[in-house]
């Protein structure tokens, strides 16, 4: 079901800062559903652990408006992705930063439809804890993707 539900969302993606599913393989049984991306180099979070020098400051300002492109995609498009963080930013060759692993990406509308809350941290944490409650509403689901986003400018 789960696989469902991410090839359904990644087929409606187009965008150049958003991961491209190429194919959907399928071998035997429940366990045999393989996904084909685009191949990027690196994830960030490995690439950040190993570099030996640290991006510039405006190669980091570059990294932060694709980013943000492609979550401003998908929120035009009413879609949370609700698990952004720096393993699920891949980084290409030709300095693309692609975002991914849209597995836990919900479809949002108004009226707002009940979510589980699971996700990130911060999409629980911030769903739950900061307004006290267990289902994120539309206004919400921005909210969560963009706090988060926060986080990873941070670092």
């Amino acid at each position: 079901m789960t696989s469902l539900r991410e090839v359904r969302l990644l087929k409606r993606l187009s965008h150049p800062n958003c991961v491209s599913l190429k194919d959907v393989a399928v071998g035997k049984g429940r366990e045999g559903v393989f996904l084909v991306f685009e191949y990027c180099e690196h994830d960030m979070a490995s690439l950040c652990e190993n570099m030996a020098k640290t991006f510039s400051e405006s190669e980091v300002k570059g990294l932060m408006v694709q980013l943000l492109r492609a979550v401003a995609y998908l929120h035009a498009n009413w879609i949370v992705h609700r698990d952004l963080k720096l393993s699920n930013l891949l980084y290409n060759s030709r300095g693309e930063l692609k975002l991914a692993d849209f597995g836990l990406a919900r479809l949002y509308g108004d009226p707002p439809r009940p979510m589980t809350p699971k996700g990130s941290f911060h999409s629980t944490y911030f769903g739950q804890h900061h307004f006290g409650i267990s289902n994120i509403t539309v206004t919400r689901n921005a909210m969560v993707d963009m706090h988060t986003f926060c986080d990873i400018a941070e670092h």
